[in-house]
């Protein structure tokens, strides 16, 4: 029997030997390499959005500008000295129509919508607006 006590001990975790690299450690370097570079990805990709951002500040202020000049000129255009400008160009000869080139048509007509055979019906008794024709 005292053969039996004097029998090593073997410890329970005998192929685990403490020698090796850490795995905690490589974890912890894993992630502290990821979140350098997400770090980074995520700068670049910010400063490349402020750069497309300013480029699109610029490129709206020159087309605010140009419309800006537009309007200038579209509002001298529609002066009459302007059209009348633009008439004399264009060699159109303009004038406001005589008495027998205006046909007046009942109010209650002109907002329902006009045809020619509802003109031909109304005579003067009735409530009018001046409508402009040609001939």
């Amino acid at each position: 029997m005292s053969r039996k006590r004097k029998r090593k001990v073997h410890s329970r975790n005998t192929g685990a030997k403490n020698t090796g690299f850490p795995f905690t450690l490589a974890g912890t370097l894993l992630f502290v390499g990821s979140a350098a570079l997400f770090y980074l990805w995520l700068g670049g990709r910010c400063e490349a959005l402020g750069t497309e951002i300013k480029n699109l500040e610029k490129h709206y202020s020159e087309v605010q500008d140009r419309r800006r000049v537009e309007e200038i000129k579209w509002a001298a255009m529609t002066t009459l000295p302007g059209v009348e400008q633009a008439l004399i160009r264009h060699g159109l000869e303009m004038r406001f129509p005589d008495k027998r080139h205006i046909v007046e048509v009942p109010a209650s007509l002109y907002a329902g919508g006009l045809d020619e055979s509802s003109l031909a019906l109304h005579d003067d008794a009735h409530g009018r607006s001046r409508v402009a024709m040609n001939d």
